[in-house]
């Protein structure tokens, strides 16, 4: 088996690579500090499982989900995160993460959810289905994007075309394609003319931002 961690503090990439090996003697395991870091090791190193921070240097932890879909690494992915925002877990969940955990939680059901996601499973902490359970049935107006999104959006609605925005981002236009398309499947839109009705409604951007 083999795992990627990434997180910006030593001591949790020590901590839980101390709980995998403890189960898991064999397993290949290697760290990371930052999101960017983690995309190129990824490619090299296509782990079976990412445990993976969300707010870190060079790209968030939901941005390097993103990514990785878009490369078809389809490693399983688990957040560990102090982030209880209900906005940022229904991103991870609908990028079909297979399990997110408070740094709050106590160390067993840390351990607990580690084993769980490393043996095929999905896992969420008490903490984090209190928050999934409390929110079921709200009606959510406001969807999450990620800052790669927001930069996608703010040059469609400064009339830039694919080929365009490819190069001012640096990405490719197949990368600029597959945003395009999880936003509009995020807003419930069918083109860009809804996606342009819904950046005008909610005052996102000006043509001079």
């Amino acid at each position: 088996m083999k795992v990627l961690i990434v997180d910006n503090h030593e001591l949790i990439l020590e901590s839980i690579e101390a709980i995998i090996m403890e189960k898991y003697p064999k397993c290949w395991v290697k760290k990371v500090m930052n999101g960017k870091d983690a995309l190129e090791e990824a490619k090299k190193f296509n782990p079976d499982c990412i445990i993976s921070d969300y707010k870190m240097e060079g790209l968030t932890g939901l941005e390097l989900l993103g990514e990785l879909r878009i490369a078809s690494l389809t490693t399983r992915f688990l957040v560990i995160s102090m982030i209880q925002e209900m906005a940022v877990i229904r991103a991870f969940m609908d990028n079909r993460v297979s399990g997110y955990i408070s740094k709050d939680a106590e160390k067993r059901e840390i351990q607990r959810g580690i084993y769980t996601v490393l043996e095929g499973g999905r896992f969420f902490c008490t903490l984090t289905k209190e928050l999934i359970n409390a929110d079921k049935g709200r009606v959510t107006s406001t969807p999450f994007f990620s800052k790669r999104e927001l930069e996608v959006m703010k040059l469609i609605y400064a009339e830039q075309k694919n080929q365009e925005i490819a190069s001012r981002l640096n990405i490719s236009v197949s990368t600029v394609e597959t945003h395009k398309k999880n936003i509009l499947k995020k807003l419930n839109v069918k083109g860009t003319v809804g996606l342009i009705k819904y950046i005008v409604k909610e005052n996102l951007f000006s043509k001079e931002g």
